[in-house]
């Protein structure tokens, strides 16, 4: 792995200013203190994924009005790359537009079909409708194979998610779900689309005045997936947070849903964050209280 000094006299000899630099997964990462951002591939796989994000960010750039990230340098001997972002605000902050709150919501509680949230946050969930519309929309299946992009299994996924289950005791009490959900996912209309696959609260900006979708970002994860799984997180900003962006989507020509198959995509996700998210860290409890939450709402009624 190269060094933050070695990063760092990269990114000043491409871009000429210095930038707080941090490792993420597989690549660097230095922001700066302006509308701008670098990422340093470690290798020449890195230095592909890079590549093939930026050649499907220039094709939606081109083919819809979702605001994106936009490569504006790309040096190829130091496997760099500059992308201007997105406006607005991020992270936690987006939770708190949506809710109206400073405090951190429950998992239970999300699921609560009185959960107050916002004008704001009912203006987020449309337009992420019809910007999910769009995007699925913008690049067709063979295209994406063309790009690199694979085709991912949820049969595949439930398989790793139930062999995890049955090795932690403490967790047998999950292992309900897993199957009603292969039975339904193995019943599944073939419907895919190139997904963004983490489309989460970190990687939507938000115009914090309006509450409107300042742009999407991080596009590394996508994949060939069902059209559905772009939702599966949605439902942590609650259910009627959802049901304003399913109809949105359905608006926009995207597939006519219901919360309730949404609901499936979103208990896989969350029993899918055994698998890498380790058990000494903090964030363990809270994957493990989003999961029994998710299941006890969603499944009770498979």
């Amino acid at each position: 792995m190269r060094s933050e000094r070695e990063i760092a006299a990269a990114v000043l000899a491409s871009c000429g200013q210095p930038g707080e630099i941090s490792w993420r997964s597989w690549r660097w990462a230095v922001a700066f203190q302006n509308e701008f951002i670098a990422f340093a591939a470690d290798d020449d796989e890195g230095w592909e994924r890079l590549r093939r994000e930026r050649a499907l960010l220039d094709r939606l750039a081109a083919r819809t009005s979702v605001a994106l990230p936009a490569v504006v340098l790309e040096d190829e001997r130091t496997r760099l790359q500059l992308r201007r972002m997105v406006p607005g605000v991020t992270g936690d902050m987006v939770e708190r537009i949506v809710f109206g709150r400073d405090d951190k919501v429950g998992p239970a509680t999300r699921y609560q079909p009185n959960l107050p949230f916002t004008a704001k946050g009912r203006r987020l969930a449309r337009d992420l409708g019809h910007a999910l519309s769009a995007l699925q929309r913008a690049i067709p299946v063979e295209e994406a194979r063309a790009l690199g992009f694979a085709v991912h299994s949820y049969l595949f996924l439930l398989d790793q998610v139930a062999a995890y289950l049955a090795e932690q005791r403490e967790l047998r009490d999950l292992y309900i779900a897993i199957a009603p959900l292969r039975r339904w996912f193995a019943e599944l209309p073939n419907e895919p689309a190139l997904c963004l696959c983490d489309l989460q609260l970190h990687n939507i900006a938000v115009l914090p005045q309006t509450g409107a979708l300042g742009g999407l970002f991080d596009f590394d994860d996508a994949g060939i997936m069902h059209q559905l799984e772009d939702f599966k997180y949605l439902p942590s900003f609650g259910l009627e947070f959802t049901e304003f962006a399913l109809e949105a989507f359905m608006e926009s020509g995207g597939r006519s849903s219901t919360l309730a198959e949404v609901g499936r995509f979103h208990v896989l996700s969350a029993m899918e964050h055994f698998l890498f998210v380790p058990e000494e860290t903090p964030r363990w409890p809270e994957i493990v209280r989003w999961a029994r939450a998710a299941v006890h709402h969603f499944a009770r009624d498979w």
